[in-house]
């Protein structure tokens, strides 16, 4: 197995769990127009809502990162799911 390592050199497969991932869609890595016009199809979700997630997504490219905080300089936009769908099948308890 590798070792998956932090920015703070913490050998983070001793310490983290993993739930099995269970899902009907799985949008690309990254975040750009396609992926929230991706997402909101998905969604079934009218017009006016991805007009709205476009605008906040234009918006969101024009902030700079907080400077305040974590260092988020790391931090892979490109690398990360944002959306997964989860399967249909419904749990009658929390176990």
């Amino acid at each position: 197995m590798a070792t998956v390592t932090s920015p703070f050199d913490i050998d983070l497969t001793k310490y983290s769990f993993k739930d099995p991932e269970n899902y009907t869609f799985k949008s690309r890595k990254g975040l750009d127009r396609g992926v929230v016009e991706e997402i909101s199809h998905m969604k079934k979700e009218p017009e006016w809502m991805l007009k709205r997630r476009l605008k906040a997504l234009d918006i969101f490219w024009k902030k700079p990162m907080p400077t305040w905080g974590g260092d988020l300089s790391q931090l892979k936009f490109e690398d990360i799911f944002f959306y997964l769908r989860p399967d249909e099948r419904k749990s009658q308890s929390w176990e």
